[in-house]
């Protein structure tokens, strides 16, 4: 959204969070403090705009006019680099990387953060994947799948006028 390649996952966390079903997923974690740092932006008040209501519209409007003023080939290369990055470089984060990625079934040696939450997201919500239902085998749907569709409503009835 706006080029900014972590937003959108950015603002649904933080909308979770203000509705209370953000789950395993954590606001202000430290990808989303790459997009604060770059954009100069607290945290803090992008959650107070958040429940305000804005529509992602707005929210896109609201970080391109506050924080740091960059320019779209800034914002390109920030998600570019975003992108590419691969946690397994970073000898701090090896290890961590190494587990979770292996979990995945992804090579933590040439896997980008960005394979790892696309992986990631397919696992966890299979139902955007596929267009069948995953249900468990009393015929309900995993709690993954439940806290992601209340989430999306809850962010369509905020956006709704």
């Amino acid at each position: 959204m706006g080029g900014y390649s972590i937003l959108v996952r950015t603002i649904d966390k933080g909308r979770a969070v203000l509705n209370g079903t953000v789950g395993e997923y954590e606001y202000n974690c430290g990808l989303d403090q790459m997009l604060f740092s770059f954009k100069g932006l607290d945290h803090e008040e992008v959650k107070r705009f958040l429940a305000s209501g804005a529509s992602d519209e707005e929210v896109l409007d609201w970080v391109n006019s506050h924080g740091t003023s960059k320019t779209s080939a800034e914002i390109e290369e920030f998600s570019n680099s975003f992108e590419k990055f691969r946690p397994y470089d970073d000898p701090d984060l090896r290890e961590l990387f190494r587990k979770t990625y292996g979990s995945l079934g992804l090579d933590p040696k040439t896997s980008t953060v960005a394979d790892y939450l696309d992986t990631d997201d397919r696992v966890s919500f299979p139902i955007l994947i596929d267009d069948s239902l995953p249900c468990a085998s009393d015929g309900k749907l995993p709690s993954k799948v439940v806290d992601w569709i209340r989430r999306k409503l809850s962010s369509s009835a905020a956006s709704q006028p």
